[in-house]
Protein backbone atom coordinates (compact mmCIF):
# COMPACT_ATOMS: atom_id res chain seq x y z
CA UNK A 1 0.00 0.00 0.00
CA UNK A 2 2.76 2.28 1.03
CA UNK A 3 4.37 1.68 -2.36
CA UNK A 4 1.23 2.22 -4.24
CA UNK A 5 0.84 5.54 -2.49
CA UNK A 6 4.62 6.62 -3.23
CA UNK A 7 4.13 5.59 -7.05
CA UNK A 8 1.08 8.02 -7.12
CA UNK A 9 2.94 10.54 -5.97
CA UNK A 10 5.33 9.89 -8.55
CA UNK A 11 2.91 10.25 -11.27
CA UNK A 12 1.25 13.08 -10.02
CA UNK A 13 4.45 14.88 -9.69
CA UNK A 14 5.43 13.79 -13.28
CA UNK A 15 2.13 15.05 -15.02
CA UNK A 16 2.71 18.38 -12.67
CA UNK A 17 5.56 19.02 -13.88
CA UNK A 18 5.10 18.20 -17.43
CA UNK A 19 2.64 20.72 -17.14
CA UNK A 20 5.20 23.69 -15.47
CA UNK A 21 4.08 22.97 -11.83
CA UNK A 22 6.89 23.24 -9.33
CA UNK A 23 8.58 19.88 -7.38
CA UNK A 24 6.60 17.47 -5.32
CA UNK A 25 7.61 19.37 -2.19
CA UNK A 26 5.80 22.22 -2.64
CA UNK A 27 2.55 21.01 -3.28
CA UNK A 28 0.60 18.80 -1.85
CA UNK A 29 -1.40 16.08 -3.07
CA UNK A 30 -5.03 17.95 -3.40
CA UNK A 31 -3.27 20.58 -5.16
CA UNK A 32 -1.58 18.38 -7.27
CA UNK A 33 -4.78 16.30 -7.87
CA UNK A 34 -6.79 19.41 -8.48
CA UNK A 35 -4.65 20.70 -10.77
CA UNK A 36 -4.53 17.33 -12.76
CA UNK A 37 -8.00 17.36 -12.63
CA UNK A 38 -8.32 20.95 -14.39
CA UNK A 39 -5.74 20.16 -16.64
CA UNK A 40 -7.84 16.83 -18.08
CA UNK A 41 -11.11 18.72 -18.00
CA UNK A 42 -9.09 21.04 -20.14
CA UNK A 43 -8.03 18.83 -22.38
CA UNK A 44 -11.55 16.93 -22.76
CA UNK A 45 -13.89 20.19 -23.37
CA UNK A 46 -11.99 22.64 -24.80
CA UNK A 47 -11.02 23.98 -28.38
CA UNK A 48 -7.39 24.05 -28.43
CA UNK A 49 -7.04 26.61 -31.19
CA UNK A 50 -9.93 28.75 -30.37
CA UNK A 51 -10.14 28.57 -26.47
CA UNK A 52 -14.07 28.05 -26.51
CA UNK A 53 -15.54 24.68 -25.34
CA UNK A 54 -15.78 21.56 -27.94
CA UNK A 55 -18.60 20.07 -29.38
CA UNK A 56 -18.72 17.50 -26.76
CA UNK A 57 -18.54 19.89 -23.81
CA UNK A 58 -21.89 21.17 -25.73
CA UNK A 59 -23.92 18.41 -25.85
CA UNK A 60 -23.26 17.36 -22.27
CA UNK A 61 -24.36 21.27 -21.93
CA UNK A 62 -26.97 21.42 -23.65
CA UNK A 63 -28.49 17.94 -22.62
CA UNK A 64 -28.43 19.79 -18.64
CA UNK A 65 -30.45 22.79 -20.12
CA UNK A 66 -32.96 20.18 -21.30
CA UNK A 67 -33.10 18.71 -18.42
CA UNK A 68 -33.26 21.97 -16.15
CA UNK A 69 -36.17 23.34 -18.68
CA UNK A 70 -38.45 20.39 -18.62
CA UNK A 71 -37.66 20.28 -14.73
CA UNK A 72 -38.18 23.93 -13.68
CA UNK A 73 -38.73 25.92 -16.86
CA UNK A 74 -35.90 27.41 -17.32
CA UNK A 75 -35.89 29.17 -20.96
CA UNK A 76 -33.28 29.30 -22.79
CA UNK A 77 -32.04 29.78 -26.66
CA UNK A 78 -29.88 28.28 -28.64
CA UNK A 79 -27.82 29.67 -31.56
CA UNK A 80 -25.54 28.31 -34.55
CA UNK A 81 -22.97 30.48 -36.33
CA UNK A 82 -21.18 30.01 -39.60
CA UNK A 83 -18.50 32.55 -40.85
CA UNK A 84 -19.39 33.23 -44.08
CA UNK A 85 -17.09 32.26 -47.14
CA UNK A 86 -14.17 30.80 -44.38
CA UNK A 87 -12.98 28.39 -47.45
CA UNK A 88 -12.04 31.38 -49.71
CA UNK A 89 -10.21 33.23 -46.04
CA UNK A 90 -8.01 29.79 -46.18
CA UNK A 91 -7.83 29.38 -50.08
CA UNK A 92 -6.42 32.78 -50.48
CA UNK A 93 -4.84 33.54 -47.18
CA UNK A 94 -3.43 30.38 -45.93
CA UNK A 95 -4.56 28.38 -43.04
CA UNK A 96 -2.63 30.32 -40.45
CA UNK A 97 -5.04 33.07 -41.25
CA UNK A 98 -8.06 31.10 -41.29
CA UNK A 99 -6.75 30.09 -37.70
CA UNK A 100 -6.46 33.84 -36.89
CA UNK A 101 -10.22 34.92 -38.32
CA UNK A 102 -10.71 31.59 -35.54
CA UNK A 103 -9.55 32.61 -32.90
CA UNK A 104 -10.54 36.59 -33.42
CA UNK A 105 -14.33 35.47 -33.73
CA UNK A 106 -14.28 33.56 -31.21
CA UNK A 107 -13.08 36.80 -28.89
CA UNK A 108 -15.97 38.70 -30.29
CA UNK A 109 -18.23 35.93 -28.80
CA UNK A 110 -16.32 35.97 -25.40
CA UNK A 111 -16.13 39.83 -25.13
CA UNK A 112 -19.92 40.54 -26.14
CA UNK A 113 -21.59 37.23 -24.06
CA UNK A 114 -22.71 37.13 -20.43
CA UNK A 115 -20.34 34.76 -18.30
CA UNK A 116 -23.41 32.29 -18.17
CA UNK A 117 -23.44 31.83 -21.63
CA UNK A 118 -22.15 28.24 -23.10
CA UNK A 119 -19.84 29.31 -26.14
CA UNK A 120 -18.82 26.86 -28.09
CA UNK A 121 -17.03 25.30 -30.90
CA UNK A 122 -19.34 23.23 -32.99
CA UNK A 123 -16.73 22.03 -35.62
CA UNK A 124 -14.74 24.03 -38.69
CA UNK A 125 -16.02 27.33 -39.04
CA UNK A 126 -19.52 26.69 -36.83
CA UNK A 127 -20.45 27.58 -33.63
CA UNK A 128 -22.79 27.40 -31.08
CA UNK A 129 -24.25 29.07 -28.27
CA UNK A 130 -26.45 28.35 -25.76
CA UNK A 131 -28.11 31.64 -23.88
CA UNK A 132 -29.62 30.33 -20.73
CA UNK A 133 -32.71 32.39 -19.22
CA UNK A 134 -32.82 34.38 -22.90
CA UNK A 135 -36.30 34.19 -23.90
CA UNK A 136 -37.12 34.26 -27.92
CA UNK A 137 -37.41 38.13 -27.62
CA UNK A 138 -34.00 38.50 -26.24
CA UNK A 139 -31.97 36.74 -29.06
CA UNK A 140 -32.57 39.98 -31.32
CA UNK A 141 -30.24 42.12 -28.86
CA UNK A 142 -27.61 39.28 -28.17
CA UNK A 143 -27.05 38.85 -32.13
CA UNK A 144 -26.96 42.33 -32.57
CA UNK A 145 -23.89 42.99 -30.57
CA UNK A 146 -22.40 40.18 -32.43
CA UNK A 147 -22.56 41.99 -35.81
CA UNK A 148 -21.96 45.13 -34.37
CA UNK A 149 -18.84 44.17 -33.04
CA UNK A 150 -17.63 42.33 -36.30
CA UNK A 151 -17.97 45.67 -38.37
CA UNK A 152 -14.33 46.77 -37.89
CA UNK A 153 -12.50 44.25 -39.89
CA UNK A 154 -10.02 42.75 -39.17
CA UNK A 155 -6.23 43.22 -40.87
CA UNK A 156 -8.28 44.66 -44.23
CA UNK A 157 -10.61 42.01 -43.64
CA UNK A 158 -13.76 42.06 -43.32
CA UNK A 159 -15.51 38.88 -41.42
CA UNK A 160 -19.21 38.00 -42.56
CA UNK A 161 -21.45 35.81 -40.36
CA UNK A 162 -24.51 33.99 -40.26
CA UNK A 163 -26.44 33.02 -37.68
CA UNK A 164 -29.77 30.69 -36.76
CA UNK A 165 -31.66 30.56 -33.65
CA UNK A 166 -34.21 29.36 -31.75
CA UNK A 167 -35.48 28.99 -28.24
CA UNK A 168 -36.66 25.85 -26.43
CA UNK A 169 -40.30 24.66 -26.33
CA UNK A 170 -42.70 22.34 -24.86
CA UNK A 171 -41.99 19.15 -26.01
CA UNK A 172 -38.74 19.74 -27.63
CA UNK A 173 -36.18 17.71 -27.38
CA UNK A 174 -31.90 17.78 -28.38
CA UNK A 175 -32.69 16.96 -32.12
CA UNK A 176 -35.82 18.72 -32.07
CA UNK A 177 -33.99 22.16 -31.22
CA UNK A 178 -30.91 21.71 -33.25
CA UNK A 179 -32.82 21.32 -36.51
CA UNK A 180 -34.56 24.10 -35.62
CA UNK A 181 -31.39 26.13 -34.94
CA UNK A 182 -29.68 24.64 -38.02
CA UNK A 183 -33.06 25.48 -40.61
CA UNK A 184 -32.97 28.88 -39.31
CA UNK A 185 -29.03 29.35 -39.98
CA UNK A 186 -29.77 27.60 -43.70
CA UNK A 187 -32.45 30.17 -44.20
CA UNK A 188 -30.65 33.08 -43.06
CA UNK A 189 -27.46 32.19 -45.60
CA UNK A 190 -29.90 31.53 -47.87
CA UNK A 191 -31.90 34.81 -48.17
CA UNK A 192 -28.72 36.69 -47.35
CA UNK A 193 -29.86 38.38 -44.43
CA UNK A 194 -27.13 37.26 -41.61
CA UNK A 195 -29.81 36.08 -39.35
CA UNK A 196 -33.30 34.06 -38.59
CA UNK A 197 -34.70 33.19 -35.77
CA UNK A 198 -37.33 30.08 -35.85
Amino acid sequence: MQKQHRDYMYFLSQICDKFGKVSASQIDIEQKYAFVIDNLINIAYKDHLTKLYNRRYFEKALSEELCRFNRYGFIFSLCIMDINDFKQINDTYGHLKGDEVLQYFSDILINNSRTSDILCRWGGDEFAVILPHTTFNKIGPYVKKIFSALETPKDNLLINISIGATSITLNDNKDSLLERADEALYKAKKDKTGFHIL
